[in-house]
């Protein structure tokens, strides 16, 4: 089978693995189809993952590793030791490797933190905001809020001195409640913070984009956010990627997310992903099953893949669209293709509800702030 011509630019930096597809609880607006699944991956996944990159063509010299997709935590302290014991052993000398986590915070106790400071890695914690807007969304599995459970592992994460980012997913109750939202997360002070607005993926369709009200509040949202993070100082996520585009550090240059192993995606059995992270255990009745293979399948057999090359031509036709006819291009590179395909059916098109929720009126609200505070916009 011919292989595709793929681009290598950068070579693979992003990685996120699938500890485990496991949730303790059950956000109403989750989209992942296996998270009532208990399985922790095993070690030999993850020596077949270090053992896959340092043989991959790459001339990138930082690998970022996350771990995401279900609630990491649940897979426990002593299995994260190992893996990262294992990636270092294999990737040592070829690359700086820097581990994340994304978690609900619900399991911290001071042995995680002794993990997280031990190995350097950065913590995201996913909290929505106080507790009447978190449990709006954020349940337990017997349909109880999580926000006091969460409340105290962000605790434990502060006495034990574990810096962490949060990231909150606005829906229409955070934005009905913006300035105890924001205070509330500037108490809580993070190292920065991320917002994400309520996505259709997966099963899940989003009610909130649907709704004729929530873009205009978000806008004001925003607005209302430049003031906040100035007078705060805590960075906010998405002015910070716009802001790096604007200028010129390359964010917008490779899209990372449309370009084949920009990203390399593995979830608990060792199946290969590549492109959107929020793909990994999906299927789709144009491209079956996202994967492309998996850890202990050779470079040449992936890059060979049928799906791959179904997937990647279709990626590429819908970003030379956003090329064509968005004037943002130029600051996210074409956008998610994840967005794309479960908002628009296929990945072959350009504009998203996200997109101009998380693009378009986060540039224009960073450019309006710039050209004020140069003096440009008189």
């Amino acid at each position: 089978m011919e292989s595709i011509a793929v681009n290598t630019r950068g070579g693979v930096q992003h990685v996120v693995l699938q500890a485990t597809p496991f949730c303790n609880i059950a956000c109403t607006y989750c989209y992942l189809p296996d998270r009532s699944r208990f399985e922790v991956m095993r070690l030999e996944v993850v020596d077949a993952v270090a053992e896959l990159l340092a043989s991959a063509e790459s001339d990138a010299e930082v690998l970022e590793v996350r771990w995401h997709a279900g609630e990491p935590l649940t897979a426990g302290p002593s299995f994260y030791a190992e893996a990262v014991a294992l990636m270092a052993s294999r990737l040592s000398g070829r690359y700086e490797v820097r581990h994340s986590v994304q978690t609900n915070a619900i399991l911290v106790d001071r042995d995680w933190c002794r993990l997280f400071k031990n190995h350097s890695f950065r913590v995201g914690v996913s909290i929505d905001g106080p507790e009447e807007i978190n449990d709006a969304h954020r349940l337990t599995r017997r349909g109880e809020g999580s926000f006091r459970k969460a409340m105290r592992g962000v605790a434990r994460l502060r006495e034990e001195g574990v810096p962490f980012d949060t990231i909150s997913v606005v829906t229409p109750a955070t934005l009905g409640r913006q300035e105890r939202f924001l205070d509330f997360l500037e108490n809580l002070a993070p190292r920065s913070v991320g917002f994400n607005v309520e996505e259709t993926e997966g099963s899940h369709q989003s009610a909130s984009l649907a709704s004729a009200d929530f873009e205009p509040a978000w806008q004001g949202f925003l607005e209302r956010l430049v003031g906040w993070e100035k007078r705060t100082g805590i960075p906010v996520r998405e002015f910070d990627r716009i802001r790096r585009s604007i200028a010129g550090s390359g964010f917008g240059a490779v899209n990372e997310q449309a370009r084949p192993f920009g990203f390399i995606n593995v979830d608990v059995d060792g199946n290969l992903y590549t492109f959107s992270p929020e793909l990994v255990g999906l299927t789709h009745s144009a491209y079956g099953s996202f994967a492309i293979g998996d850890v202990w399948t050779p470079w040449p057999s992936l890059h060979a893949s049928a799906s791959l090359k179904a997937q990647a031509t279709s990626i590429a036709d819908g970003v030379e669209g956003c090329r064509r006819r968005c004037e943002y291009f130029s600051v996210c590179g074409g956008g998610a293709p994840a967005n794309k395909l479960f908002e628009n059916g296929t990945f072959d098109s350009d504009e998203t509800a996200m997109c101009r929720c998380t693009v378009k009126d986060v540039t224009d609200v960073v450019v309006r702030d710039i050209e004020a505070s140069t003096g440009h916009g008189e």
